[in-house]
């Protein structure tokens, strides 16, 4: 999977929570 810019919010699922 291609990170964007929240790598904090991986956790959540990155872009969509």
């Amino acid at each position: 999977m291609a990170r964007t810019k929240q790598t904090a919010r991986k956790s959540t699922g990155g872009k969509a929570p």
